[in-house]
Formats: structure tokens, C-alpha cells, sequence
């Protein structure tokens, strides 16, 4: 399966490197690392995360940081929607992503 990485979601590992950057480069790095070779898992076991609180969604956990990955399998793949810290709400920031648009 293909991992397709929305926007959103790029833009959200941007601001989290941005962020870490700040205080530990280094740690920066093993963080979006590791949320990269995480989502990965998704390529050969597309429900691996659970079922997530928007209809249509799943949510990784990255085991070793304080992030999710949500996420919705489509045809041929796996669309990442968000990527977020634990400690806020992400389910207001999407916006309906993951809702049935057919």
C-alpha cells in the first residue's frame, strides 16, 4: 500500500521539527524519524492504528513520542490527515477530514 501524506500532514511535521529545533536539533530529528519510519507500518498493515474518533479515521500511535498519526485508508493506500501532539485536541483542527464525501 502507498502512504500519501496530505498537506496538512506535511505542514504539521514541519511545525513539530520547527518547534523541537529549538531546544534539541538532535532530538528534533529522532522524533520526525520516528514518526516517519511509525507511519510507515501503515504501508503493509493498513489497520494497524485504531479506530479514531472521526468516522472514516484511524489513529497511530507513535510508541516512543507523544504523537498520532490520523489517518484513513482509501483505495490503494493510506492517507495521512494529521499528525499531532497527544496534549491537544486534534479533532478540532480537521475539519470534517475523514467524513463520507460521496
Amino acid at each position: 500500500m502507498k502512504i500519501i501524506w496530505t498537506s496538512a500532514a506535511r505542514e504539521d511535521l514541519r511545525t513539530i521539527r520547527a518547534w523541537l529545533d529549538e531546544r534539541n536539533q538532535v532530538a528534533a530529528g529522532r522524533v520526525i524519524r520516528e514518526i516517519r519510519e511509525t507511519v510507515s507500518l501503515l504501508q503493509s498493515q493498513a489497520m494497524l492504528g485504531r479506530v479514531g474518533q472521526i468516522t472514516g479515521t484511524r489513529e497511530l500511535v507513535i510508541q516512543r513520542y507523544p504523537y498520532l498519526a490520523i489517518y484513513e485508508v482509501v483505495s490503494g493506500g493510506v492517507r495521512v490527515l494529521s499528525v499531532f501532539h497527544t496534549s491537544r485536541a486534534w479533532w478540532l483542527f480537521l475539519g470534517g477530514a475523514g467524513e463520507d464525501h460521496s
